[in-house]
């Protein structure tokens, strides 16, 4: 029965291979989720930063807002299929897009970047993004300091 050996070999190895991939996967996604909560934290003691809460139907929304950047969390939000969420600023009046936001399969969304818009909000785009440059009326989430009523400190 060496045929039997060599199939018990060949599913140990195959087994191997799935569990060190998913290992490899885990072992990233808990260092990319220090490396947010280290962002976050820095964020919030910053002076003057501002922790806003969103204003959404579709999960929980939250972000501070700092001089050197953005760092923007989000729990039970639900994906539309074909379509993705995109993250826009907006300074004086001017949008500009910060870029297309990671969903989960758990509905977590984190996102950290380095400009430091007035407001914040989060729009339905057809996949992979929004050619035009400018944001899309499907509104998500609304993360406006002025909505929320969080002011400067």
């Amino acid at each position: 029965m060496p045929w039997f050996s060599r199939t018990v070999a060949a599913v140990a190895v195959i087994a191997a291979l799935v569990l060190g991939a998913l290992l490899f996967d885990a072992h990233r996604q808990l260092g990319d989720s220090e490396d947010f909560a280290g962002t976050w934290a820095d964020h919030t003691m910053t002076s003057g930063a501002l922790l806003i809460p969103g204003i959404s139907d579709n999960g929980t929304w939250q972000a501070v807002i700092a001089d050197d950047g953005v760092a923007l969390r989000a729990e039970g939000v639900r994906g539309w299929k074909g379509e993705v969420l995109e993250l826009w600023g907006e300074t004086d009046g001017v949008h500009s897009s910060l870029g297309v936001l990671d969903l989960s399969a758990d509905g977590t969304i984190e996102f950290t970047g380095t400009q430091s818009p007035q407001r914040l909000f989060v729009t339905r785009e057809m996949a992979p993004g929004n050619e035009s440059g400018t944001p899309s009326p499907h509104v998500v989430a609304n993360l406006d300091p002025a909505m929320t009523g969080v002011e400067h400190s």
